[in-house]
């Protein structure tokens, strides 16, 4: 077969209009012509048609495209280059042209690279949809009542995929009769399966982090690893706060799209590092720091799950607003009376099907508060607990505004003023600060809210204590 009849087709003459034609000719001493040389940019614009090939200039990286699971995978220079010798062996064994097998020096496959970058070059393509959600065996859109299913494309420009197969005929009685309803309201219920659905979407677009908080073995964890199992585990990445820090801690946040902090210290939210949180789940750009100086530069969309057994304090760093936007909580106040060990597994073994169509029910559901632009319900109870963690991760300047007023004829120990904020954090059930965090902060709240400024000479019978002059303590109240 000769190369002008493989290469007979509509695309190719357009390869050739933009590239050259696939070989260069010379003629020999005896007027025979014959392959001098191949064309380099011809075949790298083929290679890049056949193997749907992209390069991605602003994080310099190489995908391609994986038919079979209708996702997009970033690939390293070494491996497009393997692939390109691999793919011009199949052409020179096919055409019969021993040039296109010895021609693939090291150098002339670093040049074609060179090529590739441009010639497949494409400008921020994996902006995701939000109202997509790839699964196991189709494409489901949100955007459209009742939802349609569609096969895979690369049209897509997916990079993740839940691994569960889409079966609109699965349920999960047990899922829901064993562990749900069994460890939370119907409300709280609603909460999950709404925060379950944006999970699978993939992208963060209403800026929520949901919260499993209470005592251990009511379920918290087995909800987690199940809504891990259904997101799929290549799609998630633990969260350490304490590193968040670091240089490369983050260094394959765009390759996942739910960040998990499991069983979780009471400091998780208020630790250093803890205020990246806000970041990651608030749609700012973030740049990523890779070993080798290599950067690359994403949108902190990501979805996040929390459980934990102690109760969490945040950072609030003068930004509650965006912390009262963020939080749902769940609490998990009572065990089930079954206890079934591994029952994530077996759950996921029965009914991993009917799970990710109670997940997919939230998903809709979100869909539809999307387009009749209504907010994300609360009730008044699931709006109170994020009212009073708030409230408790301030509770020392909660304290100084409600308990302390202005009195001139009046004056307050530090030892007095930190003896009563203990009494009322215990009083309302909070977590108070150790006695040297509540010093240490004592001073520029009382500055900022009552203008009372630190002295050394507030008289106790005949010593002089450290303290405030000119305010003093209201009557006790339950509220914060």
């Amino acid at each position: 077969m000769s190369p002008r009849t493989i290469f007979n087709c509509r695309w190719t003459e357009t390869l050739i209009t933009q590239n050259g034609e696939p070989f260069y000719f010379r003629t020999k001493s005896d007027g025979e012509r014959e392959v001098a040389d191949f064309n380099p940019h011809y075949w790298v614009a083929r290679f890049a048609f056949e193997n749907l090939v992209l390069f991605e200039p602003h994080n310099n990286q190489f995908y391609s495209y994986v038919p079979e699971f209708g996702i997009w995978r970033w690939q390293t220079d070494a491996t497009i280059r393997a692939d390109i010798a691999a793919w011009m062996l199949e052409y020179a064994r096919l055409l019969n042209q021993p040039l296109l097998e010895t021609g693939r020096t090291g150098d002339r496959l670093t040049h074609m690279l060179t090529i590739l970058r441009a010639a497949s070059e494409r400008r921020e393509p994996f902006r995701k949809f939000e109202n997509i959600i790839h699964l196991q065996n189709c494409m489901i859109h949100l955007d459209f009542d009742p939802p349609q299913i569609h096969g895979f494309s690369p049209h897509y420009f997916s990079l993740s995929q839940c691994q569960v197969a889409f079966d609109p005929d699965a349920d999960c009685p047990r899922f829901l009769e064993e562990l749900i309803y069994a460890s939370m309201s119907e409300e709280d219920a609603y909460l999950l399966q709404l925060a379950g659905g944006l999970y699978l979407t993939g992208r963060n677009n209403w800026q929520k982090m949901l919260i499993l908080t209470g005592i251990g073995g009511a379920g918290k964890g087995t909800i987690g690893r199940i809504i891990g199992h259904i997101i799929g585990s290549q799609n998630v990445k633990q969260l350490r706060t304490r590193l968040l820090g670091d240089r490369f801690e983050l260094d394959d946040l765009d390759q996942v799209s739910l960040l998990v902090g499991s069983d979780v210290p009471g400091d998780f939210l208020s630790c250093a590092g803890a205020k990246v949180i806000k970041a990651l789940t608030g749609g700012d750009p973030l740049t990523l720091e890779f070993k080798g100086g290599r950067k690359r530069h994403l949108n902190g969309d990501h979805n996040l799950l929390i459980t934990c057994n102690d109760r969490l304090r945040v950072q609030l760093d003068g930004d509650e607003s965006a912390w009262h936007r963020r939080l749902l909580i769940i609490p998990f106040l009572t065990k089930p009376l079954k206890c079934t060990p591994d029952l994530d597994r077996i759950l996921m073994a029965e009914e991993a099907s009917g799970i990710l169509n109670w997940f997919i029910l939230g998903a809709i559901r979100l869909a539809k508060f999307a387009r009749e632009g209504t907010g994300w319900p609360l009730s008044k109870e699931q709006q109170q607990r994020v009212d009073d963690m708030l409230a408790e991760s301030d509770s020392l300047r909660a304290f100084i505004g409600l308990r302390i007023v202005r009195d001139p004829a009046a004056s307050l120990t530090v030892d007095e003023l930190v003896a009563e904020y203990e009494n009322y954090c215990a009083k309302l059930g909070w977590v108070a600060l150790t006695k040297a965090q509540a010093e240490r902060n004592l001073g520029p709240l009382m500055m900022e809210i009552h203008r009372a400024a630190k002295r050394n000479d507030i008289k106790r019978g005949s010593s002089q204590r450290r303290g405030y002059m000119g305010v003093c303590l209201t009557e006790p109240t339950d509220q914060p």
